[in-house]
């Protein structure tokens, strides 16, 4: 480790840019239903129904898109949404993650672990009152194992 950041510091940083450039669009999102985001009516229940959709967790790295563009040199530094994500969210985090900085020439790619916690969905994994890893089956080791700690 080449330098640990405390979070009090994170959250004073500002680095004015320019405004960013789309190289191109991939994938696409499915229509989001907000009626689930409404209380259900009282002795009505609303279940969610399951959808058969593949779930890719690639690293920066394996990313065939990503191998493209710095293939043709469309940009200096590569990450997927995911990292992104988790980077924006760095000072409200309540489950520890890592993330693999990796230089090839005079480019940087933001990369995962494989299998790493980035992977893993949370439920209120950022909200002021986070459920207690012992009391939730949602903490990240549990959905993976379906197993709860001792």
């Amino acid at each position: 480790m080449k330098e640990e950041i405390d979070f009090n510091r994170l959250t004073k940083l500002n680095l004015e840019t320019s405004e960013g450039e789309d190289v191109d669009n991939y994938g696409f999102l499915y229509y989001y239903d907000r009626a689930y985001d409404k209380p259900p009516v009282k002795n009505t229940e609303r279940k969610l129904q399951h959808l058969d959709r593949a779930a890719y967790n690639v690293t920066t790295s394996q990313d065939p898109v990503i191998q493209a563009l710095a293939e043709q040199d469309e940009a200096s530094i590569f990450a997927t949404s995911d990292i992104l994500s988790m980077l924006m969210c760095a000072t409200r985090s309540v489950y520890s993650w890592d993330i693999v900085i990796v230089k090839h020439g005079n480019k940087i790619f933001l990369d995962k672990r494989p299998d790493s916690s980035i992977d893993m969905v949370t439920v209120n994994e950022n909200a002021a009152d986070a459920p207690l890893e012992a009391d939730s089956a949602n903490t990240p080791n549990q959905q993976q194992t379906g197993v709860k700690p001792d």
